[in-house]
């Protein structure tokens, strides 16, 4: 009877043993959640503050873009910047716990309130007095003070939070290994008193009262007991793997070195960004990857300095991937400290290729408009110094053809006026492509009565002499109001040169200009010196049609281009230097209009521009009324 109490007590033993393993199993899990959740929190802070330092750059990049080109293209890109990092900063700032890390994020606060309206300033100098003065503003330097002051400080914060990240990774490190020692400890001792229970409970049997029947029973309790082992194995396992998840699953690439540069660790994701897999890179020799030209400056820029146990961040360089190919890269590193020992290096890598491939477009961009600007400029300045010397022979040509007598000499004097006056319209027409260019013109509106101002047009252009074979036709819309507000210097500009190009390629036929509403209801008529947009601005057609030789489809797209003509022939049969149209495209577009061409060789072509305009009170018209309907010899 005391044998068999014994056995009872022992196996009690264990199955007590059992349960306490399982209670402290529980507490160190629950601990261990605790751990990992805080190590989550933690890259959720660091993975804020990147994101706020990108959303800083698109900032800066959309700023200095926009200052550099004037285009509006790089608002967007600002603006979607700009309502995002109000909310990656709350969400950042609900993240850090810490009173110093709060109060660098407050620091953090302020410089980028200070970058916003730097930037802000920066755009609005850009819409107020153009490009040239933001420039100037922005190479004062001030917008890089502020971004360094905020890159310091995020420095800071991530050097904060990683080095945090460091302990909470160790102390959930600590309490897997501790918790999986107990476990084991525990279960392997449950087991061996299980076991010595079962070897003496068998003996006990055999000896005393065996009997198939309890055997049995007892082994399916043991079966029973080998199951719950199986699960407590099962959760362990789990455990495991929700450790190296958390360690793993972060979009840029992590790597561990040693003190001898050698991959220790190196996360999935470097299978995107090396073309290696992880177990290809463990191992290996770090500074194999770095392009050979960036070898050099990487190791005294990063290697060096954090063999000195300083934390390296944004350095940038190429590497070679598996396939041979370059791509740039931008990684920050610090020491991992062991036991007050550096032991190793972990690193953060991130594919910058498409920014740097973005940012030298933008300097390419930038470079090809300043030498364009150059050309008009020296083309301008050689029209100046031409006009001078133009202008005299001109002046003397019309003494020589008001002395001389003979009719073969007269008609020599008669060839250089015509010749010299050609020549002066060409660089007037350089002046003005000059001008458009390099932004020197304004568009002021001003209110136009459209009668008087389609008179102008007719009266330019007389059918008579060598136009006597061309119908000459105006026409507007009853539809439209008799007084609008544009450019009309520019506007006139326009047709003038469409209506040129007209007569100059039709030898005979007609030319028309159309005017007419083309969509958008009526506007608001409103005061002069009062002129609001209206909410639906409507927009004028007007339409110059020619039945000349027209173009090809092929040469659509060049006849807008300055200098260029539809071929050889047309250029040496009808002369000029092609830059009409292209003046006129120019000045469209400074009205925020469009112009089209629709052309076919031998039938003729059609320009049409579309300007918005806006409904003033009427105002007098003055000169000729142009007559709304054909007009003809």
């Amino acid at each position: 009877m005391k044998k068999k109490t014994s056995l009872i007590l022992i196996f009690l033993t264990g199955i007590v043993l059992l349960i306490l393993v399982g209670l402290y199993s529980y507490r160190v899990m629950h601990v261990y959640k605790e751990s990992s959740d805080w190590v989550a929190r933690t890259h959720k802070v660091i993975s804020e503050t990147q994101r706020i330092m990108s959303l800083i750059q698109d900032i800066e990049t959309a700023t200095r873009g926009y200052a550099i080109s004037g285009n509006k293209s790089f608002q967007e890109p600002y603006h979607q910047a700009f309502q995002q990092i109000d909310s990656t900063f709350g969400k950042l700032k609900n993240l850090v716990v810490v009173s110093e890390g709060r109060q660098r994020l407050d620091t953090l606060r302020l410089l980028i309130n200070k970058k916003i309206a730097y930037s802000q300033r920066i755009m609005a100098m850009v819409e107020d007095v153009g490009t040239a003065e933001a420039q100037k503003v922005v190479s004062i330097g001030g917008g890089q003070i502020i971004m360094d002051d905020i890159r310091t400080v995020i420095a800071k914060v991530i050097q904060r939070e990683e080095s945090i990240l460091q302990t909470r990774l160790e102390k959930a490190d600590a309490d897997f290994n501790a918790s999986v020692y107990l476990r084991l400890t525990g279960i392997g001792l449950a087991l061996f008193i299980i076991a010595a229970a079962m070897v003496f409970i068998v003996i006990y049997l055999n000896k005393i009262e065996t009997s198939e029947k309890q055997l049995k029973q007892f082994v399916e309790e043991l079966k029973s007991l080998q199951q719950e082992l199986e699960k407590e194995y099962a959760i362990t396992k789990g455990s495991e793997e929700k450790y190296q998840m958390l360690a793993e699953n972060i979009t840029d690439t992590v790597t561990l070195v040693d003190m001898e540069n050698t991959f220790q660790y190196v996360s999935p994701s470097a299978i995107h960004l090396y073309g290696y897999t992880p177990e290809e890179l463990v191992g290996t020799k770090g500074l194999d990857l770095i392009h050979p030209e960036d070898l050099e400056r990487v190791k005294s820029e990063a290697i060096d300095e954090r063999q000195k146990g300083k934390q390296v961040s944004n350095v940038q360089c190429r590497i070679i991937k598996k396939d041979g190919s370059a791509r740039w890269v931008e990684f920050s590193t610090s020491p991992v400290i062991k036991d007050h020992q550096t032991v190793g290096f972990q690193s953060l890598v991130r594919d910058i290729t498409k920014r740097r491939a973005d940012e030298a477009s933008m300097v390419e961009k930038r470079q090809a408009e300043e030498t364009n600007q150059a050309k008009m400029e020296f083309l301008s300045t050689m029209s100046h110094e031409i006009r001078t010397p133009m202008n005299a022979i001109l002046g003397f040509a019309q003494v020589l053809n008001r002395n001389v007598v003979d009719p073969k000499l007269k008609s020599f004097v008669s060839n250089i006026s015509s010749a010299g006056n050609s020549l002066l319209l060409l660089m007037n027409d350089i002046l003005e492509l000059s001008k458009i260019t390099t932004r020197k013109i304004e568009i002021i509106p001003t209110p136009v009565n459209l009668k008087s101002f389609m008179g102008e047009l007719k009266n330019l252009f007389p059918v008579s002499g060598e136009n006597q074979k061309i119908a000459y036709h105006i026409y507007i819309s009853p539809a439209l109001p008799e007084t609008i507000c544009v450019d009309g210097v520019r506007l006139r500009q326009v047709l003038y040169h469409l209506l040129a190009n007209a007569f100059k390629f039709t030898e005979e036929g007609e030319v028309e200009l159309k005017v007419e509403l083309v969509s958008g209801s009526p506007a608001r008529p409103v005061k002069n010196g009062d002129l609001e947009t209206d909410k639906h601005q409507p927009e004028l057609s007007f339409s110059v049609r020619d039945t000349g030789i027209g173009m090809a489809p092929e040469q659509h797209e060049l006849i807008f281009d300055a200098f260029r003509q539809v071929d050889g022939h047309s250029k040496r049969k009808y002369g000029g230097m092609g830059l009409g149209l292209a003046i006129a495209k120019r000045l469209t577009e400074k009205m925020s209009g469009t112009i089209e061409l629709h052309s076919q060789q031998g039938i003729g072509s059609t320009f049409t521009v579309v300007l918005p305009y806006e409904v003033v009170e009427n105002i007098e018209a003055k000169g000729d009324p142009v007559i709304t309907g054909n007009h003809g010899p």
